[in-house]
């Protein structure tokens, strides 16, 4: 065999080496690529499961809050405005105002609404570790 010989065929081997090194590191940057989308994915929807327990929480609150209200207002009428309270580290707001309904005979302190057809509509909102949930009803 001839000197040429021997280096043209030297010469094509590294070629080719060169070229599955280059196809390895597009595969291995595709494979990276997705390997981070997935995890992405992945690690929003772990925060999302995670906030799920603590929207019950904050739900619970807001529904103990309707309920506060819903007694109080049957012992104690009339309604307050707005209060406030706490309920297994969760924390609720409550607001009140008067419908359309009941303009004429609202009980002071309370707002009126003129955009509700009803008697009285209230609002509870129920907060745990920032996560806020409502829950609101005419009547």
């Amino acid at each position: 065999m001839s000197n040429t010989n021997i280096k043209s065929v030297a010469s094509s081997q590294k070629e080719a080496q060169g070229v599955s090194v280059l196809f390895v590191v597009f595969i291995m940057t595709i494979v990276l690529a997705i390997a981070l989308g997935v995890s992405g994915i992945v690690f929003k929807q772990t925060k999302m499961l995670g906030e799920a327990g603590q929207s019950v929480a904050a739900f619970s609150a807001a529904d103990s809050g309707i309920e506060q209200h819903l007694f109080i207002l049957y012992k104690l009428p009339p309604p307050q405005p707005l209060f406030t309270g706490e309920c297994g580290g969760a924390t609720f707001q409550v607001l009140t105002k008067c419908g359309l309904k009941n303009a004429a005979d609202c009980p002071a302190g309370l707002e009126i609404d003129y955009s509700r057809d009803v008697y009285f509509w209230t609002k509870s909102v129920g907060t745990y570790r920032n996560v806020k949930r409502a829950i609101e009803i005419e009547y």
